[in-house]
């Protein structure tokens, strides 16, 4: 009975090693680090010059727990062959091309975004303001 208990235990390790080492990589193809650099750089613009080096060792203390919280959240959602097929296709030519693309698609859900909200704020004060209220 000991013995299979380890042996499960052994597997389960393994197990998780390789799903661990497929997020690993998901997280490189994903480009995360370079998102949160270009986002360190940018926030950086905003900072007093004399503040500039406590604002890059809070923001570096930050990365950890975030990355983690990526890596928590592909782990509870997809199995480690899972994991390898979505790895996969982000190293294929389209996955890549995906990736490439997926500012522009940023932007653009963005500025649609903005616009509704405008649109649907107008729709609310004639709401609020008694233009569509029941009487």
């Amino acid at each position: 009975m000991v013995r299979i208990v380890i042996i499960i235990l052994c597997l389960v390790s393994v197990s998780l090693q390789a799903q661990n080492k497929e997020v690993e990589l998901l997280i490189k193809n994903l480009d995360v680090n370079y998102f949160l650099e270009l986002e360190k750089e940018y926030e950086k613009m905003w900072v007093q010059p004399q503040h500039e080096e406590q604002f890059i060792k809070e923001f570096d203390a930050m990365t950890p727990e975030y990355l983690n919280d990526i890596k928590k959240y592909f782990k509870e959602r997809y199995t480690e062959e899972e994991l390898k097929e979505i790895t996969q296709f982000y190293d294929s030519e389209l996955g890549k091309k995906v990736l490439n693309n997926n500012q522009g698609f940023i932007d653009v859900a963005k500025k649609a975004y903005s616009e509704w909200i405008d649109d649907y704020m107008e729709v609310r004060s004639k709401l609020m303001h008694g233009d569509y209220q029941r009487q």
